[in-house]
């Protein structure tokens, strides 16, 4: 099991990316939600489903999408291979909302199966709402729940003349980026000093992302990246180089290159850097090309990842348990953990490792175990350096296996430990050779028994949520 869980051999993980529609009498989505499928356990399933005797085409993978609840009927996907990328791809163009839909938020659900008809599961997206495009005027305090966020995700789409046939998104293709009419990239966006933003190492700012800020943008898919670009507001055909209000979402922007006349761009299919012009009058704007206009727009992506043994055809892998935080406390002579989180029941036990323990569900939504001992792992090493274990939470019954993205970490009683950049404290002495905690947690105090560190680990989760990728 740690050979397929390590190099991901049968994993199994699909992606929706989501952006809250414009408001209209008929809701469309805007990029269009998408589906992204990949991880080597997909094709290993097919090959297995091939050998049982089933045809090419019911062993294809087919799926819906569709608004959880909603009047209309969920929108057939046709899924499509990219060999270069080793991913299923997916989006669903005519699915809408109706203007008699009063929600305020909204799940969008996907549906996959084998073309012959063996289920997978259905799998919800993120809760997402409904947005209306701000007033061009400045903006008010209505509008700041549609604020640009640095450390958000948002999705760039550039529209010739306002005419919805030329819509093109920004996509990431390795080693470039590029325009595609059907695809797009969740970009992570983050704000730079601009002194930094001339340095190879970036650190990032939080708040709101205002005009004139300098911000950097990801692909979360392929981690490509843009160089750091100037965020101005565009207005008319022009960006503004004073303009320092917010950023909305569904506002127009210019991205421009620090210090220099040039745009990013999108002529066709191929990103640019377009030159601007001074306008006439007003030494505070520049004369765009439409290319050089970008529609900003949150996006939403749930990421659902499982392994799944190659024996038998298993039940649903759905519904997803998800892990939202962590809790720690001493029990005795040990530790006992609690995971907190989402669609978990009586038929999880949380792993450590390649490691399950007996687990014990507490409603509505809890897990409890007690933390193995260090000797259950096998590590040379552990006398000189920490040990790193992943936490995933498994279904026995169906041999499927679900990752978290939380961690814990298992640090030698000796030498001192360094839980702080520059503060060094020891343990208290125990029987068991290793204790377990948080990475980047803080030793608050000198000499505490261990009960009262395990209370300060606590305290340090619950203001955390322990969210470590």
């Amino acid at each position: 099991m740690e050979d397929r869980l390590a190099s991901g051999a049968i994993k199994r993980r699909c992606q929706v990316e989501v952006t809250g529609p414009g408001k209209m009498s008929i809701m469309f989505f805007c990029p269009p939600p998408c589906v992204v499928i990949c991880g080597n356990g997909w094709n290993l399933r097919r090959q297995q489903l091939l050998a049982q005797g089933l045809s090419p085409e019911a062993a294809s993978l087919t799926g819906t999408l569709g608004v959880e609840g909603g009047q209309g009927s969920p929108d057939p996907l046709h899924l499509s291979h990219d060999d270069d990328a080793g991913m299923t791809f997916a989006c669903a163009k005519s699915l809408y909302i109706s203007d008699t839909d009063r929600r305020k938020t909204f799940q969008l659900a996907l549906k996959l199966r084998h073309a012959g008809g063996q289920p997978i599961g259905t799998f919800l997206g993120s809760p997402i709402r409904v947005i209306s495009k701000p007033s061009k005027k400045k903006q008010g305090a209505r509008h700041g729940e549609l604020a640009v966020v640095s450390g958000s995700h948002v999705a760039l789409f550039s529209r010739l003349r306002s005419q919805t046939v030329s819509t093109r998104f920004l996509l990431a293709t390795p080693p470039i980026f590029t325009g595609s009419a059907r695809r797009w990239a969740s970009l992570l966006l983050h704000v730079v000093s601009d002194q930094q933003s001339r340095e190879s190492e970036l650190s990032t700012m939080e708040g709101v992302v205002r005009y004139g800020a300098t911000i950097q943008l990801v692909c979360t898919l392929t981690g490509l990246a843009l160089p750091p670009l100037v965020v101005r507001r565009v207005e008319r055909g022009t960006a503004s180089l004073q303009c320092t209000e917010p950023v909305s979402q569904l506002h127009k922007v210019a991205l421009q290159v620090s210090g220099k006349d040039l745009y990013l761009g999108l002529v066709g299919h191929s990103v640019i850097f377009a030159q601007a012009t001074p306008c006439p009058g007003d030494a505070c704007r520049q004369i765009l090309s439409d290319s050089s206009s970008w529609t900003i727009i949150g996006t939403e992506t749930t990421d659902i990842s499982f392994y799944q043994s190659l024996g038998p055809p298993t039940p649903l892998a759905s519904p997803i348990p998800t892990a939202l935080s962590l809790q720690l406390s001493s029990v005795g002579d040990g530790a006992r953990l609690e995971i907190l989180g989402e669609g978990l029941d009586t038929g999880l036990c949380i792993c450590f490792g390649e490691i399950p323990m007996e687990t014990v569900f507490r409603p509505p939504n809890s897990l409890i175990c007690t933390v193995p001992d260090v000797s259950a792992f096998s590590s040379d090493d552990l006398q000189t350096r920490p040990l790193r274990v992943p936490l995933s939470l498994s279904r026995p019954h169906d041999s499927l296996t679900f990752p978290t993205h939380f961690t814990i970490t298992f640090s030698p009683e000796n030498p001192l430990l360094t839980l702080t950049p520059r503060q060094n404290q020891a343990l208290p002495p125990r029987n068991t050779s290793a204790y377990p905690r948080v990475a980047g947690g803080k030793w608050t105090g000198s000499q505490k028994t261990m009960d009262a560190w395990l209370s300060a680990l606590h305290d340090e989760f619950s203001k955390s949520r322990f969210n470590l990728s």
